[in-house]
């Protein structure tokens, strides 16, 4: 028996799911179903998970992307988008402000994990900073308010673990885009990258190349 089949679903919380490693986040996931698709609806609060978040906390928390606060879902969309049932948005403090953007389509879908269903946030679908790195979420359901999910900012990148509880406000459908509507053109932004935890790295050939069109 592993640590995860000896916890009971209403065990889990937010506070016993950071202490997992990575792998133990994987393994949990792998056991687990997605939510209804009309469940999630409204804002929830997220929080990243896993041993090693140092490169996580800065690029979530640190950039001019502002500090990320959560994930919020609609299962009714503002248009129609063949392939897609629903839409959301991820929201953040920039200069201690309640702000909006990085827009996403959702469906079920398969995991890129274990090629099982999982509810799907697809960014592409947008044109937002994510859309254009190709970043997608997962999520499967751990208990109703708790939901366990990986993203992947790049179709070449690791999956990285974080947790969704809620919900916590109900869903803005009368928001301020803070990069623009991220539909009628590209969102563009540029990174400093202050407090960069490996700054060794900013001015090398491989680095520039990774994150070219957005230097300042």
């Amino acid at each position: 028996m592993t640590l995860i089949n000896n916890i009971s679903t209403e065990e889990w919380s937010v506070e016993k799911l950071q202490s997992l490693t990575r792998d133990q986040c994987v393994e949990l996931f792998k056991t687990l179903s997605p939510p209804d698709f009309e469940e999630l609806n409204g804002e929830y609060a997220a929080t990243l998970l896993g041993e090693d978040r140092v490169w996580g906390e800065w690029y979530m928390y640190k950039t001019e992307l502002g500090h990320w606060l959560g994930k919020a879902y609609t299962p009714v969309p503002t248009e129609k988008r063949p392939g897609f049932r629903g839409e959301g948005y991820n929201f953040w403090l920039i200069d201690g402000k309640k702000t909006y953007h990085s827009r996403f389509a959702t469906h079920i879908s398969v995991s890129i994990i274990d090629g099982k269903p999982v509810f799907r946030m697809q960014y592409d679908v947008f044109k937002s900073f994510y859309g254009q790195e190709g970043m997608v979420d997962e999520i499967r359901k751990i208990k109703t308010g708790l939901y366990l999910c990986f993203g992947m900012s790049r179709p070449t990148s690791s999956p990285g673990p974080f947790c969704l509880s809620g919900p916590k406000e109900s869903y803005n459908k009368n928001t301020e885009w803070y990069f623009g509507d991220e539909v009628s053109k590209p969102v563009k932004i540029k990174f400093s990258f202050k407090d960069y935890p490996n700054p060794e790295h900013i001015n090398t050939k491989w680095f520039r190349e990774y994150w070219k069109g957005h230097f300042d």
